[in-house]
């Protein structure tokens, strides 16, 4: 009876507790005591079907994991990684060890597969921030360190320092996709186009979007109160 109990107080703070983007807000479970919070994460976990959570693994998420800082972190289950972004809680499917190898492209590609696991890109002739069609090859590479963009108008930054402010996931920095013409990079997808490629104003250039993998792991069926 008491396990049940457990379980329904969970369920019904889950309700108020998870996100549209299928986290858990923080600011709310850390309103919660640390009996409360391990009463949630384990009963958050078996909904998301995750492996069962134990004493030693609820104690060290909310008595060390949450309360440490640097949202980038991440806390290792056996079939997920949970994550703290953007205010919120995460479980993240594990992707794959190494990041895919480089692909090449041209502009009149429309759909270019990057690899087992990471998704598609898909590319349009459109205007606005777009690339120039003075470029017509192009390769796709991952993040070594050290690479950086001048956006329109803005000074030279880190590719680190722009995926920070675009709140880009950390789960997705080492896997996305980064656009280079020969040596350059010239397009970042959900950053945008390096000045000294981007397509004059109402002209066509292309434009790339990038389809990730969906890693989020999210209830298969929402919650909904009790009735009584």
């Amino acid at each position: 009876e008491s396990n049940a109990l457990q379980r329904d107080l969970a369920d019904q703070d889950l309700i108020s507790l998870i996100s549209p983007r299928g986290g858990l807000f923080l600011i709310r479970l850390e309103q919660l005591n640390p009996a409360r919070q391990r009463n949630i994460i384990r009963r958050w976990a078996k909904r998301l079907g995750l492996q069962t959570l134990g004493w030693r693994v609820t104690h060290q998420l909310v008595d060390e994991f949450l309360p440490a800082s640097g949202t980038a972190s991440s806390f290792d289950l056996t079939d997920c990684l949970i994550f703290r972004h953007d205010g919120e809680l995460f479980a993240v499917r594990k992707g794959v060890a190494n990041a895919p190898d480089p692909t090449s492209f041209n502009a009149n590609d429309r759909s270019v597969e990057m690899g087992p696991g990471n998704g598609t890109l898909f590319i349009s002739p459109l205007s606005g921030d777009v690339i120039s069609t003075r470029l017509q090859y192009f390769t796709v590479r991952y993040r070594t360190g050290g690479e950086a963009l001048k956006m329109p108008g803005r000074p030279t930054k880190s590719l680190k320092d722009l995926l920070y402010e675009a709140r880009v996931p950390p789960w997705q920095r080492q896997r996305l996709p980064l656009i280079y013409a020969e040596t350059e990079l010239v397009y970042v997808p959900g950053i945008g186009v390096a000045e000294s490629h981007q397509a004059e104003p109402g002209d066509l250039g292309l434009h790339i979007q990038w389809l990730a993998p969906q890693q989020v792991i999210t209830l298969e069926q929402p919650l909904e109160p009790k009735a009584g």
